[in-house]
């Protein structure tokens, strides 16, 4: 294993001690060697082992031998890749992509893993691995270290494994296009996992080569390691293993029964087995990608790729430099199809297999250059062939090597220093500066403070400077009742202006919200945003005074800022739609609570609460809890999973008076449904509306119901009533033991012949009717059933024989046909009464 290392990283320079030049320019082992392993290696010039490799072309593999000026030449060109690299690596602030990856790598194992089961696009172990470079730091120089070594890395292998197929030239323009190539800068600069799939791409051509012309053990077991550990960055690398996969069944058939059978097949074997590592969470999640769009055609995806292809040959730091990759790329695989085919269709099968793979998948997610960089290295590698075979002589070649990246430097650091190096340089098409946002934003984060962005992503992202160089942390702040001013600021005038679906829109919310929040107590104007600060006096609670009473109060922030009793772990969101709050990040709950306090102290028999909400996806947590006189909460509402309303509306009764009621709402994700960009916008809070009747013990319950298809209390000149709609109602309560129960109904009918069974638990108890149509609200039939209660779950259910809007209808059963509800009986009492102390109720109604 150490040889192949040495062989590596030094190629020809270890093995000449052990070889010599034939005559027809190929080293050859010496008859005394003792170590013709490395000479029958491709590293070092051998067409092919005399046992059971394959060669890959015969007779030019790796021809010529470096001379110290090549070395030196290499020497150059890594050094020049390094400084391109690490030059200023610590300016640019977190782009999007790089804090998705750090908000993740901050969470512990088991989220990382649940977030690649639910909505992540990415397999967990790239996380895992980013975890574990922390150790370094979390500076923007630290965390981008580990990607710009393996970048400056990258150029070095590349000249290497250019030696296993092609001549000293060859190689030392392929590793100098590298090392100047402006995708692979800007990915070398960035917390992503390109950087490493190139590099590690790089790794598996050159020892797929060795393994192919020498399938020993050593290479065999080398590679399979190398295949796992490439499949822990991205699922794009199964490509690249499938593609190895590939060309090594394309030379099965040339290879021997012994190699066959004790190498090749074993290595297809376990190369089929580590594609476990990602296969099983790549089907699970296939479909389910953010930005996924299974309506895209293989014609998209072609044309796409067309695309990508045509931004990866920009090689230079030029306009219209693509147009020059392009014939270099078109000579170079000329020249190879003409003069080395075998060298050409490996090249090449690392290129069109993985391209022509993700047309017929009619890949359409995020499709970007970088999402193919594994291509880099075979483009690369044809685009160098194409320039040594435009330079014919060996010096030529050389200066052409030493040129290249010394030039790029120059133009980087000089007329395109803005597009590498500055803080909102717009690598990846990014240019939000988060650094810059924290750094200003700081001094205006009093306790307790709110800040308002239009993205949660922005919110986050910001956050991730303030937690790591402040003491600041966004997501966990708080508002308490002896809390009398809140200090509130707004991120505007940069990303908050730059929602493209919405922009008018968001611009007025921003002017208005401006003007509502009164004078600013300080402006600060950045070149990518302005931060706009207030000091806005709270009023937390409100007062019923009399009976009836609504109130209301909604997410707007400067309402919700004064309305609010006690809030935690909550944003402000200022969106292009509504004025909306949020949880302000996952798996830590936010929470609002909201104090009415009761002057009439009167007994409310029903107090009818609503809170309006928008939510972007299913399973997600939101809670409603209420106390009384500062009781201990009990929970009222709690979201079903396939609950899709946009409204929940609760009610409430209280059979003796109090002078606090407590609403808390609870919007927080659980731990198994976490978030693929960390987010906590799902569900969004955006009003409540508490409306509270005069005492009705007519419309009553003294034990806590939920009623479906039972209208809500409605007041007209005849009276107050709740209709029951069609084809049944029922009302469902717990018991903890077996107990005698009271149903007492008086039921207005409008349907001529209106018949309606009462059923206690599924077994009929009663039946009702026929009943004649009666005067609205001035007749009506009395219903009264004794009846004894389980201990558990129990269920009245009143099933009618007709409603409005029948299908097929009755006569007269459409008596209503302006109003589309399923109406059956209008009952003006309608109440479930038992023995023993009267309590608390409340019944849950989603519309």
């Amino acid at each position: 294993m150490v040889h192949d290392f040495r062989m590596l990283f030094w190629g020809g320079r270890v093995a000449v001690k052990h070889c010599r030049d034939g005559p027809d320019g190929l080293r050859r082992p010496r008859p005394s060697c003792r170590k013709r392993r490395l000479c029958q290696s491709g590293m070092v010039g051998q067409a092919f082992p005399p046992s059971a490799g394959v060669p890959v072309d015969n007779p030019l593999i790796g021809s010529g031998r470096e001379s110290s000026r090549d070395l030196l030449l290499l020497g150059l060109i890594v050094t020049v890749g390094f400084v391109l690299r690490f030059a200023e690596l610590g300016t640019p602030g977190l782009i999007r992509d790089e804090a998705l990856v750090l908000v993740a790598a901050e969470h512990g194992p088991l989220y990382i893993w649940l977030r690649a089961l639910t909505t992540d696009a990415h397999p967990p172990y790239f996380y895992y691995i980013v975890k574990a470079l922390l150790f370094m730091g979390h500076s923007d120089f630290a965390l981008r270290l580990f990607p710009a070594a393996a970048g400056t890395l990258s150029v070095y292998l590349l000249f290497r494994l250019g030696r296993r197929l092609f001549d000293p030239g060859t190689s030392l323009i392929a590793a100098a296009l590298l090392a100047a190539y402006p995708l692979h800068l800007q990915m070398s600069r960035l917390l992503r996992p390109h950087p490493f799939i190139v590099c590690l791409t790089i790794l598996a051509m050159a020892w797929l080569l060795d393994f192919i012309r020498d399938p020993s053990r050593r290479n065999l077991i080398r590679l399979a390691v190398l295949n796992a550990a490439l499949l822990l960055f991205h699922f794009n690398t199964l490509l690249i293993v499938g593609t190895e996969a590939a060309c090594l069944l394309a030379v099965l058939p040339f290879a021997s029964r012994k190699a066959v059978l004790g190498r090749y097949l074993p290595f297809l074997g376990i190369t089929g087995l580590s594609l476990l590592l990602d296969l099983p969470l790549l089907l699970l999640r296939l479909g389910k990608f953010p930005g996924f769009d299974l309506n895209l055609s293989m014609a998209w995806t072609l044309t796409r790729s067309v695309v990508n292809l045509d931004k990866m040959l920009a090689l230079f730091p030029l306009p219209w430099v693509n147009i020059a990759g392009w014939a270099l790329f078109a000579v170079g695989v000329a020249s190879l199809v003409r003069t080395r085919r075998l060298a050409a269709l490996y090249l090449g099968a690392f290129i069109v297999l993985p391209l022509g793979v993700l047309v017929l998948a009619k890949y359409g997610l995020f499709y970007e250059p970088w999402h193919i960089a594994f291509i880099i290295p075979a483009l690369l590698l044809f685009c160098a062939r194409g320039a040594s075979a435009l330079l014919p002589r060996q010096g030529a070649a050389q200066l052409a090597a030493a040129v290249v990246p010394c030039l790029a430097a120059v133009l980087f650091f000089t007329v395109q220093r803005e597009t590498l190096y500055a803080m909102n340089s717009s690598i990846f098409g990014y240019e939000e500066c988060y650094k810059k946002m924290a750094i200003h934003l700081q001094p205006f984060l009093k306790s307790p403070s709110a800040v308002m962005f239009n993205e949660s992503f922005e919110r986050n992202f910001v956050n991730w400077y303030l937690r790591q160089f402040t003491t600041t942390d966004l997501a966990r702040n708080r508002i308490l009742p002896t809390d009398s001013v809140v200090t509130t600021a707004l991120v505007a005038d940069g990303p908050i202006y730059s929602d493209q679906d919405h922009p008018e829109a968001v611009r007025q919310a921003a002017d208005k919200l401006l003007t509502d929040c009164g004078a600013p107590a300080a402006i600060d104007a950045l070149s990518c945003a302005t931060i706009t600060a207030w000091d806005i006096a709270r009023r937390p609670g409100t007062v019923i005074d009399a009976l009836p009473y609504k109130g209301s109060f909604t997410a707007y922030a400067p309402d919700f800022l004064r309305t609010v009793f006690q809030a935690e772990n909550l944003q402000i969101l200022l969106s292009p739609l509504a004025h909306t709050i949020a949880p302000a990040a996952y798996d830590q709950p936010g929470r609002f609570t909201v104090r009415f306090e009761n002057k009439t102290r009167a007994t409310v028999s029903e107090m009818a609460l609503d809170t309006v909400l928008r939510r972007s996806g299913k399973g997600h947590v939101f809670q409603v809890f209420c106390a009384y006189d500062d009781e201990e909460p009990r929970l009222v509402f709690d979201l079903p999973p396939d609950w899709t309303a946009d409204t929940a509306r609760i009610r409430l009764q209280r059979r003796k008076p109090f002078q606090h009621l407590s609403v808390t709402v609870a919007m927080a994700d659980p731990e198994s449904n976490v978030s693929f960009y960390g987010l906590s916008d799902s569900i969004r809070f955006e009003k409540m509306d508490l409306a509270v009747s005069e005492p009705d013990g007519a419309l009553d319950a003294d034990v806590a119901v939920d009623m479906e298809q039972i209208g809500e209390i409605e007041t007209v000149p005849e009276g107050r009533f709740r209709w029951g709609f069609g084809p049944q109602s029922a009302m469902r309560f717990h018991l903890e033991r077996l107990e005698p129960m009271r149903l007492e109904m008086a039921c207005n009918n409008p349907i001529p012949g209106q018949t309606m069974e009462i059923l206690v638990n599924g077994v009929v108890l009663a039946k009702v009717g026929p009943m004649a149509v009666q005067p609205w609200l001035a007749q009506t039939t009395p219903v009264r059933l004794d009846f004894v209660g389980k201990a558990g779950d129990n269920t009245v259910t009143l099933r009618y024989g007709t409603y409005n809007h029948q299908e097929p209808a009755a006569p007269g059963s459409t008596f209503a046909p302006d109003d589309g509800r399923r109406l059956a009986l209008a009952f003006t009492t309608l109440k479930l009464s038992r023995a023993g102390e009267q309590q608390d109720s409340f019944v849950v109604l989603a519309r």
